[in-house]
Parts: structure tokens; C-alpha cells; sequence
């Protein structure tokens, strides 16, 4: 009961959230940057809990804030030095403290997790031709890559794939969702762009399958460090929006650094 009362309540929050993205994603520009930088202003908010527990910083929210805002203006291209005095000023304001508190080196990989990813994704959209393409691509692999491990794990079982990071990842669901993403995203190619071979896609879907498992695992630790089960109760039978999009964010790092050395349109991998 309890099971299918949370695939019910994935199922609603899925029909609620993939609909906004999708048509800030198409429709691109302000809309899409400032979803970004919305999800990446509550992603920040969950990693603050996660380490600070009870005591929230908020010289550490108002460094990652506006590092947020910094590079989604500069990366949208657009007002880049008021972009960047905004974060210049959030980040001498919060650095000496966190120094002082010994908490510099969660700032710092809080800036390398979430800032970052956030600035590349608006970066996909945006500064490629074809950005829009890209990043359906990039979402339904990933999408694809969350559900199909879910419903192949839930279904089939089997060896635990880190049993001390997390009780619920099997290694079938992690193959099953790999190979449901990499289908996912030639089914994309050829809605798109017929021009990209169909090997091409389903290869560059494989790596994200795998990246988006690697990232669902890395957050597991980052949990399991903390001693904490979800990363807020924002979303309904997601948790909050880091266990959301944990894999997403290791697939964003690799799509941006194929994107720096290749054009998926022209390059056979």
C-alpha cells in the first residue's frame, strides 16, 4: 500500500513539473533561464539544510544566491556586469565567515554541484543553435533513465547495487533504466533530427544512463553522511528537488564538456 501510494504521488508530481519544464525548455530565453535559476535558488536552500541542520546560514544562501544570478545573467548573455557585481558582493560577504567557521569546503562544492550545472544548462539552451534539441535530448534520457530504473527495480529485484549507500538501487533496475534512456533519446533524435545517426544517439544515451545512475549514487552518499533520508519534503514522493535531479546534474556536466569538443549534429561519436 505504501508503495503504490508513493508511485502515485511520483506519478502527480511528474504530470505537475515535466510540463513546465518542457515548455520553458521549448520556448527557451527568459522563461528557461529563470526556471533555472528558480530550481537552482531551492536547490541551494535543500544543501544548506543538509549541513547546517538546525542552524541555517543565511550568508551561505546569500553567497549561493547570488553566484546563482551572477552566472545565469552572464551566461544567458545579457546585463553581465550587473551579473557579476551582484555575485562579487554575495561572495565577499559570506567568504570570511565561512572561512572562520570551517565551512568553506561545503560553499565551495555547494558553488561545484549546483551553481555550476545551473550556468551549463542555460549555457545548452542558449549559446547552440540547436540548444533546444540538445536539452530534450538531455531531459528524456535522464527522465527515461529515473523512471525505467524505478519501475525495472521495483518489478525484477535482484542484487543490490550499493547496498551501503542505498537499500533500493538493484543492479537491474540500473541497466533497465541505462538501456530505457538510451531508447528514449533516439526516439528524440528522430523527432528532431533525422541527420544524427541513430548509433550516435543511442551511444551518447547510453553515457547519460550511466552518468544520471553515477549521480542518483553520489547524492546517496551525500545523504548518508548527513544522515538524512531526503533532501527536503518539497516534491511529493520525490522528496525534494536535489533528489530529483541528481542525476540530472552529472549528465549536465557531461553533455557540456561533448558539446565543448563535439557538435552532435555532424560528429559520429
Amino acid at each position: 500500500m505504501t508503495s503504490d501510494k508513493n508511485l502515485r504521488s511520483r506519478i502527480l508530481a511528474a504530470t505537475l513539473l515535466v510540463p513546465i519544464a518542457v515548455v520553458a525548455t521549448w520556448y527557451g530565453g527568459r522563461w528557461f533561464s529563470a526556471l533555472v535559476t528558480f530550481g537552482g535558488v531551492l536547490m541551494v536552500f535543500e544543501w544548506s539544510r543538509l549541513f547546517e541542520r538546525t542552524a541555517f546560514s543565511l550568508s551561505f544562501y546569500a553567497l549561493t544566491l547570488t553566484a546563482i544570478i551572477a552566472l545565469g545573467l552572464a551566461a544567458y548573455g545579457k546585463y553581465e556586469w550587473v551579473g557579476w557585481a551582484i555575485g562579487a558582493g554575495g561572495v565577499s560577504s559570506a567568504v570570511l565567515e565561512y572561512v572562520m567557521r570551517q565551512r568553506v569546503q561545503w560553499a565551495v562544492m555547494g558553488a561545484l554541484y549546483i551553481i555550476l550545472p545551473c550556468a551549463i544548462l542555460i549555457w545548452i539552451r542558449e549559446a547552440h543553435e540547436h540548444g533546444r534539441f540538445i536539452t530534450f535530448f538531455l531531459f528524456a534520457s535522464v527522465w527515461m533513465t529515473d523512471i525505467g530504473a524505478y519501475a525495472v527495480g521495483r518489478n525484477v529485484g535482484g542484487k543490490l547495487l550499493v547496498p551501503t549507500l542505498s537499500p533500493n538501487k538493484t543492479w537491474s533496475g540500473a541497466i533497465g533504466g541505462v538501456v530505457i534512456g538510451a531508447l528514449a533519446a533516439v526516439l528524440v533524435t528522430f523527432g528532431f533530427d533525422k541527420s544524427i545517426p541513430p548509433v550516435a544517439a543511442l551511444f551518447i544515451g547510453i553515457l547519460i544512463g550511466i552518468v544520471t545512475v553515477l549521480g542518483d549514487i553520489f547524492e546517496s552518499a551525500i545523504k548518508r553522511r548527513f544522515e538524512v533520508k531526503d533532501a527536503s519534503g518539497l516534491i511529493p514522493g520525490h522528496g525534494g528537488l536535489l533528489d530529483r535531479v541528481d542525476g540530472l546534474i552529472f549528465a549536465i556536466f557531461l553533455m557540456g564538456l561533448f558539446m565543448l569538443f563535439h557538435d552532435m549534429r555532424t560528429a559520429a561519436i
